[in-house]
């Protein structure tokens, strides 16, 4: 019996890839469909959808990293939270952002170190290793946590020369903060590790076989700790971005549960870097399509009527469209009936070209 890899390449790729290609796809025609309808909302929506990403990204890759040498982590959340703070904290002193960025992805390295002694040195059970980081980090961030703490600012968009002028592709990849570009560089990076270098092989060795790897004279338990604390500055990254690039500010679990959607997309994406930066990017943009509403002005001399740019409602089940420009209801959203009432006309009246 032949290898299916071998014998039909294509039915291999399907069989792999086929569902998150399909995904990517539609995002991509919908994509289309919207810059044809109204291309400065939708540069808008791209552009926020890369840079919200980020967070997932992130954990993705710290799960990733860590269950390919055989550590499960399902203390993503707790590792971005504990990051967030201390690389608050770090901000609040030193008036530093990259300081900061340095003490959370140390952080992150830390509650990494802490996972790895509870794993492979204690052994206990990895899920219940994951779930103490995750209580620790949302006890102690919560107690010391100070209201009224201010910081000078957070990190600005840094365009990339003549690069940020090219349309709707400029302004979407190159002209983000900076752990958005750290975070776009490490899915290739990683990727590049893990799959084409002797670290990588052994990490997968490891992960898969650990006992096999031992014989052929691998340090199992020290790859096994470098692995997870590089893994948990990665995901300290993460946190950072939360409070040093995306609000600038802490709350109390302010992570809301984007660790445990990391985990998703890494299962999501096949346990690969790009991969996981593919099934990331579909969920955060049909989020941020719903949270961008942005008026669209008109060259005429009616009275521009307030368009709503919106996807599925992350707060109610009314559905919205999936992508597009949506005249708002009395109640800024459309209903069932009223959106099927506008969207057959709509896409009757759309000219293409």
């Amino acid at each position: 019996m032949h290898d299916l890899k071998s014998t039909a390449p294509w039915r291999y790729f399907l069989k792999r890839w086929g569902l998150l290609t399909g995904v990517i796809l539609v995002a991509l025609i919908a994509v289309i469909i919207s810059i044809i309808n109204n291309p400065r909302i939708t540069e808008a929506v791209l552009a926020s959808t890369i840079r919200q990403a980020t967070p997932l990204i992130l954990g993705a890759l710290c799960g990733l990293i860590g269950e390919r040498s055989g550590i499960i982590n399902i203390g993503i959340e707790g590792q971005m939270l504990m990051a967030a703070f201390i690389g608050f904290l770090a901000n609040v002193w030193t008036g530093n952002l990259f300081l900061a960025v340095l003490a959370a992805a140390g952080a992150g390295a830390l509650m990494g170190l802490l996972l790895a002694f509870m794993s492979v040195t204690l052994k206990i059970d990895q899920i219940i290793g994951g779930t103490v980081i995750n209580i620790v980090a949302l006890g102690l961030t919560g107690y010391f946590y100070q209201v009224g703490l201010t910081t000078e600012g957070k990190m600005q968009p840094i365009p990339l020369g003549p690069l940020a002028d090219i349309p709707i592709i400029g302004s979407v990849l190159f002209n983000n903060p900076p752990i958005t570009y750290l975070a776009i560089v490490l899915v290739f990076l990683t990727h590049y590790v893990l799959f084409h270098t002797k670290w990588g092989l052994r990490t997968r060795a490891v992960g898969e076989h650990p006992r096999a790897a031992d014989t052929l004279g691998v340090n199992v338990y020290r790859l096994q700790y470098i692995n997870v604390m590089i893994a948990g500055a990665i995901a300290g990254l993460g946190g950072g971005f939360l409070t040093l690039e995306a609000v600038g500010s802490f709350e109390r679990a302010m992570t809301n549960g984007r660790g445990f959607v990391a985990l998703a997309v890494m299962i999501f994406g096949k346990w690969t870097p790009i991969g996981s930066w593919g099934a990331a990017l579909p969920p955060v943009w049909l989020h941020q399509c719903d949270a961008d509403p942005a008026p669209v002005r008109r060259a005429d001399r009616n009275p521009p009527p307030v368009y709503r740019y919106a996807a599925l409602p992350a707060d109610d089940h009314r559905p919205g469209w999936l992508c597009g420009s949506i005249k708002t209801t009395s109640r800024g959203r459309c209903s069932l009936r009223e959106g099927i009432d506008l969207l057959i006309p709509a896409f009757l009246k759309m000219r293409f070209g």
